[in-house]
């Protein structure tokens, strides 16, 4: 368990979807079911084109008024402008939301936040120094941790009500050192408009009971009659120096077999990477090469 501390969660901005039509318009939309999720629930997704590639990865949440749409800032106004162009005669509108998205990592989330829901995606609204704020479980890292959606207003008060209950400030470093080591993907590092989410293990993301949605027919297709031909992977690397993105990862013959999209020096596992790799190299325990050093496959979070 690590030292609790706090951090801005960087790769997520807010939107929302309001009118009496959202939820049944977005679960005819995205990966994962929201009919039938409550208030105070939620669930994480992908929004795809109709071949099935990424269009974005969303958290969604669900409330009396609205649901709130967590989005990748590099494709939040490009994901909401094709949901709006889907709009016939659905009552449903776009919205975006100033949220700062703050994550409260390690510790024991039940004592820090003992009105707080457990399990995926659950939330509501509680008080943080002084000031309103939504909690929520986004299931991110591998550690225990909440989620903060602050409104820009508040985010001081925030910040100074968590340090006084004994939460130390955190960095960006620190969340993606974590982020890597918990084979989280994210946009812009393993994830990308290119992305099938099945190559990124989002499984999760998936809900394979659910009626049609854009992109479903690629995604059936793969899972019942084919494979994808990249996975995201993690690797240990030997070595002190983390490569940097896009650093080539070689097989023992010296053919290119993938490359790097994340990496750092770990305190805990030492130099490891989240690398997009080819299917033929890519079960746990295979062995490669990046920059002259031997390096090991890993499947899901390091441990």
């Amino acid at each position: 368990m690590i030292a609790t501390f706090h951090a801005p969660l960087e790769w997520i901005q807010w939107a929302a979807a309001t009118g009496p039509d959202r939820a049944r318009f977005l679960h005819a939309m995205v990966s994962n079911s929201v009919l039938g999720v409550d208030a105070g629930e939620g669930n994480y997704a992908v929004l795809l084109t109709a071949k099935g590639k990424m269009v974005a990865d969303l958290h969604l949440l669900v409330t009396e008024e609205e649901i709130l749409l967590g989005l990748p800032p590099q494709v939040r106004g490009r994901a909401l402008e094709m949901l709006d162009r889907y709009v016939v005669a659905d009552d449903v509108a776009f919205e975006l939301r100033p949220f700062r998205t703050r994550t409260v990592v390690g510790g024991d989330p039940e004592a820090l936040f003992p009105d707080l829901p457990e399990g995926d995606h659950r939330h509501r609204t509680i008080e943080v120094g002084g000031q309103r704020v939504r909690a929520a479980r986004l299931s991110w890292s591998r550690q225990p941790s909440v989620e903060l959606l602050v409104p820009p207003e508040a985010e001081e008060a925030v910040c100074a009500g968590l340090e006084a209950s004994g939460i130390a400030a955190g960095d960006a470093e620190a969340v993606e050192r974590l982020r890597i080591e918990s084979g989280t993907p994210r946009w812009g590092a393993e994830l990308d408009e290119n992305t099938i989410p099945l190559e990124a293990g989002l499984e999760h993301a998936l809900d394979r009971l659910k009626g049609c949605y854009i992109g479903q027919e690629t995604i059936v297709r793969v899972l019942t009659r084919g494979h994808v031909n990249w996975h995201i992977r993690g690797l240990r690397i030997e070595g002190d120096t983390p490569p940097p993105r896009g650093t080539e990862v070689l097989d023992g013959e010296g053919t290119v077999r993938g490359e790097i999209r994340s990496a750092v020096a770990s305190p805990t596992f030492g130099v490891i990477a989240l690398a997009r790799l080819r299917r033929e190299v890519a079960d746990a325990g295979s062995e490669l090469w990046v920059s002259g050093h031997r390096a090991v496959v890993v499947e899901g979070p390091f441990s």
